[in-house]
């Protein structure tokens, strides 16, 4: 997906891109590349490249596809500029919870209160034992 703002988000560069600790990447012949980590609440980062910020009131659509050893809610988060932390919401609440089967995830959200300058956005995934196919895109 060429207007991924998110890199490597199949992780077929290994952790390229990621800020973790204790995480593998693990190649399946079916399943393909994923990232692990046995402790799910383990907290996954990526900076977003600077280039490609998040601007005030654009809609984007957050894509996961990920699962967990105990049931467990997907609640990603992006960190914006001076530390300014936005809950990304899910359009249904009840659709996000993780369980241990492979499950896809899209989120829809725009940001309103923010400065008109973004100099930094990290996206922060945590609440998962096995993560791949992240793409955070504008509509």
């Amino acid at each position: 997906m060429s207007n991924n703002l998110v890199l490597n988000g199949c992780f077929s560069k290994g952790l390229s891109f990621w800020l973790g600790s204790d995480f593998s990447v693990i190649t399946d012949p079916v399943e393909g590349c994923y990232a692990h980590h046995e402790n799910i609440d383990a907290t996954l980062t990526q900076i977003l490249e600077r280039s490609n910020t998040i601007k005030k009131n654009e809609h984007y659509q957050l894509i996961i596809k990920a699962r967990a050893v105990k049931v467990e809610e997907m609640k990603p988060i992006l960190l914006v500029t001076a530390g300014t932390q936005y809950n990304i919401p899910c359009d249904n609440p009840n659709s996000h919870q993780l369980n241990s089967n492979w499950e896809e995830f899209k989120f829809n959200f725009s940001i309103g209160d923010i400065e008109s300058e973004v100099t930094d956005v990290r996206l922060i995934m945590n609440n998962f034992s096995d993560i791949t196919n992240i793409s955070l895109v504008k509509l």
